[in-house]
């Protein structure tokens, strides 16, 4: 497989507080961040990791997302791993409803972890193009895999209303971040809020965030 996984970069012996591995796995979708979450709970419930995601998709049918199913804590491609979008929406409102460190990790544009006796420093930068150029964004995730294209769950507060929209299958990171601008337009407009026009030209600009971010050190 060609698909390539986005890493932090932990050495062995390095370690994340929980806060910090959150952040991690939401503002810059570390799947190695995932992997210590996941990993490190697991043990700490008894059976290792496989425990880890039993308790994951027990929640995912107390929701009510009964047509999804995880094998592993990143979200890349494998066998027996599958959601919907209306599961991922379910799963989006629970996470916002109910997990403040989530839902702040979401909202922030970037995060710096200075070095300390655990771990080197990290610049976290939030790969949500949307977030700062689309009115009241607020998150949430983004993500791809080989078999997903290129997806996304982005949140928006306007004048009172919020509203969630989830992209799958977009053929690229721009196509991706304007079919939720458009779906986020279209579902606004239904309660006579403006559309908000966003173009190439707007995500490209976040582009240049992030890596003036990850080469500077910071916005």
């Amino acid at each position: 497989s060609s698909q390539i996984p986005t890493k932090l970069g932990l050495k062995t012996g390095e370690k994340l507080t929980l806060d910090e591995a959150v952040h991690a796995a939401i503002l810059t979708s570390a799947n190695d961040a995932t992997e210590t979450i996941s990993d490190s709970l697991g043990k700490e419930l008894g059976d290792g990791t496989p425990t880890f995601m039993e308790l994951v998709n027990y929640k995912l049918k107390k929701i009510g997302a009964v047509n999804s199913h995880f094998i592993t804590s990143t979200g890349l491609d494998e066998k027996g791993h599958y959601s919907t979008v209306y599961d991922l929406t379910l799963i989006a409102h629970e996470a916002w409803k109910n997990y403040p460190n989530i839902k702040k990790a979401a909202a922030l544009s970037y995060r710096r972890l200075d070095a300390n006796s655990d771990h080197k420093t990290f610049d976290l930068p939030n790969w949500n193009a949307l977030l700062g150029t689309y009115p009241g964004v607020d998150g949430l995730k983004i993500g791809y895999t080989e078999e997903a294209g290129y997806s996304t769950i982005v949140t928006s507060t306007r004048e009172g209303k919020s509203l969630v929209a989830v992209i799958t299958g977009a053929k690229s990171l721009e196509d991706r971040e304007i079919a939720a601008a458009v779906l986020l337009n279209y579902g606004f407009s239904k309660s006579g809020i403006e559309p908000f026009p966003i173009t190439d030209v707007d995500i490209v600009g976040r582009f240049e965030d992030w890596n003036r971010q990850l080469t500077q050190g910071g916005p």
